[in-house]
């Protein structure tokens, strides 16, 4: 279990490339015939959201994976994989009423006048996979201009959706939200979610993906929309997954399938990357992918400090905000200021109230400007004291020694 990556999350990882390379099956074939635990692979698959993807390679490349053999079991496969496969099933059935639903909603923007940019969710199954329900689908997103948005929100309320971050009141409110963050949440009557962007990042310096730079298309169930290029997908995707530390593996296995996509011109990924100061982040997301697929792991670009951070958030978080994952955002923090890629807006922007806060006081505008301009020399002032605290302790031990 080196770089802690067990051999079941790396059949997984393996088992969730579509098409599968070759490399790849004959690394996924030798961890099979020497024994994998099948239940925690399944576990892994579902937490990591690649079930999709990982039930179909299995079917197609394991078929008697599972397959009840001790006495006095009936023939076939067993009800966990059974399982993996319904729900395989059931998803694509969701991604195709997802995909049904972004076509008319796109269609209603147009008419309203509104450039809706769809990214991620069904569209990027299609873009790398050839088929939107491979991914599992759990929202969609899209992309508008940001003056744009208020026409957007109030055409989804006009079609049965609902805002979910409805405490977003007053006009101070919606300001210092939608600077400090890109995106508000809405689900339909039938319990479509979607979320509605006004760009793509919480950084100015890695807003990759603008409405102006949507200049291809992608014919999707009968309609053109539009889409990004390739390779500002790829730098994005990039950006994205590190951002977020790969905390689901389906976000890797999204970057790796891009990555290895035979149109793929690399020479314009790495200007584009250099040119938004990204290359770290694809250096670092090529480096986690080829270590979680077992490559060759002597490669000095495996030893950096952020893929080891990346690791430790993708092998032990299990797709949840814990603490590794807060620790490693705090780094990234640190990372992304030390690379020049924090303008001074939100540098102070960062003594803002989070958005719990936001959900839980429901701020009017004398509280919330209160609440901002104290809580910074607060947090600052309470590690003061937490420090002195400490040191006080530390000193008291040592005269209790002595």
């Amino acid at each position: 279990m080196k770089y802690g990556i067990t051999r079941e999350m790396r059949f997984v990882f393996l088992c969730s490339a579509m098409p599968m390379p070759e490399a790849y099956l004959k690394r996924a074939e030798r961890l099979y015939g020497e024994g994998l635990d099948l239940s925690e692979c399944v576990r892994i698959a579902y937490v990591h959201q690649v079930y999709g993807l990982f039930a179909t390679n299995l079917k197609k490349f394991f078929p008697t994976a599972g397959q009840a053999t001790r006495s006095g079991e009936a023939s076939g496969i067993t009800e966990e994989i059974r399982g993996l496969y319904e729900n395989a099933n059931r998803n694509k059935i969701a991604a195709m009423k997802q995909s049904g639903e972004l076509v008319r909603l796109v269609r209603l923007m147009e008419g309203a006048g509104i450039r809706a940019v769809p990214m991620k969710g069904v569209i990027l199954s299609k873009i790398l996979y050839g088929d939107a329900t491979y991914r599992v689908a759990t929202d969609i997103d899209l992309l508008v201009p940001h003056e744009q948005l208020s026409c957007a929100k109030e055409l989804l309320l006009a079609h049965g959706y609902t805002c979910l971050k409805d405490y977003v009141e007053t006009q101070k409110q919606t300001e210092v939200y939608e600077s400090k963050f890109h995106d508000y949440d809405f689900e339909s009557e039938n319990g479509v979610r979607l979320e509605l962007h006004w760009r793509v990042a919480d950084y100015k310096n890695a807003e990759l993906l603008t409405i102006d730079v949507a200049q291809s298309e992608l014919e999707f169930y009968g309609k053109t929309l539009p889409s990004f290029s390739a390779e500002e997908l790829l730098v994005y995707l990039a950006y994205h997954g590190v951002h977020h530390g790969y905390m689901w593996m389906k976000w890797l296995v999204d970057f790796d399938a891009l990555f290895h996509h035979p149109l793929i011109d690399r020479d314009r990924v790495k200007k584009i990357a250099a040119m938004r100061k990204m290359t770290f982040a694809l250096e670092a997301s090529e480096s986690l992918a080829a270590l979680v697929a077992g490559e060759n792991e002597t490669r000095t670009v495996f030893g950096t400090q952020l893929t080891k951070e990346m690791l430790k958030v993708l092998t032990g978080s299990n797709g949840v905000k814990d603490d590794t994952f807060k620790a490693y955002r705090l780094y990234l923090d640190g990372e992304m200021d030390r690379r020049g890629l924090v303008t001074k807006k939100e540098k102070k922007r960062r003594i803002d109230p989070s958005e719990k806060d936001f959900e839980k006081f429901h701020f009017s505008d004398r509280f919330f400007f209160l609440y901002y301009i104290v809580r910074g020399p607060y947090k600052l002032y309470r590690k003061i004291i937490k420090k002195d605290e400490s040191d006080r302790k530390t000193k008291g031990r040592k005269k209790a020694d002595r």
